[in-house]
């Protein structure tokens, strides 16, 4: 059977239509009829498109595979859309789907682990990026306090360009997950931002050339550990290498 793919137009049709029916503003027999009249979407490829929506939304396993890249633009939307914690669910859902899809067919879904590990990356560095607004009242023995967190929303896009522009060594210290890690580190790597997104006021463009850098998250930590300033890559170099002639 010819795989079918879809056009950018389309996968965005399908999200937006699959996003309304999960939010309870319209339902599945409408959307499957109005997605085949406007965009030429299959009525039951549909479904399975929903639900495996549905799905990763819950957190749940959907057994029913979907084409690589609608899974991709599934992540991506809900990454935006819902934040990372959605996230987070939506690529427990897909790792369970992964593992179970290749214990049923002896095989290794390696495009999709990518895809899952792309995601985790982006997870791995909203984290570093959280910054803690209001003191935190709580005591040591375990209270409750509130916390109010901003989140700075991260461009997957100009993480792409960035990795394929200065690659997925670190700019540091140059090492490898790839190389010492083999298929597991493939493609991970956190990106740094020479201005921190924190001491950003809101939306604004980015340089890749030379806002963006890739560092391991060893480096990365270190770059941002004083708390009145960050240090530069080239800072960082120099007390790498005092501390180690």
């Amino acid at each position: 059977m010819k795989k079918i793919e879809y056009t950018v137009e389309q996968m965005s049709a399908i999200y937006k239509m699959a996003k309304a029916i999960y939010n309870k503003e319209d339902r599945l027999g409408n959307g499957k009829e109005t997605l085949f009249l406007s965009h030429g979407i299959n009525k039951n490829s549909f479904g399975d498109f929903y639900r495996a929506f549905q799905k990763m939304l819950d957190g749940e396993l959907h057994t029913r595979g979907i084409s690589t890249d609608l899974r991709d633009y599934f992540l991506f939307q809900i990454y935006k859309d819902y934040g990372a914690d959605k996230l987070r669910i939506a690529l427990k859902a897909y790792m369970d789907f992964i593992i179970d899809y290749e214990k049923k067919h002896n095989t290794t879904r390696k495009i999709e682990r990518e895809i899952h590990q792309k995601y985790c990356n982006v997870l791995s560095e909203s984290n570093i990026s959280r910054t803690i607004e209001n003191e935190i009242n709580a005591y040591w023995e375990g209270e409750l306090g509130q916390v109010t967190i901003t989140t700075h929303e991260r461009n997957i896009n100009a993480r792409n360009k960035c990795i394929q522009s200065k690659g997925t060594k670190c700019f540091v210290c140059g090492f490898d997950f790839e190389k010492t890690y083999g298929e597991l580190g493939k493609g991970f790597i956190h990106i740094h931002h020479v201005t921190p997104i924190s001491n950003r006021d809101g939306r604004y463009e980015i340089e890749v050339e030379n806002d963006l850098f890739p560092v391991c998250p060893n480096c990365h930590a270190m770059l941002h550990r004083r708390k009145d300033s960050t240090l530069s890559i080239e800072e960082l170099k120099l007390i790498i290498q005092r501390n180690n002639d």
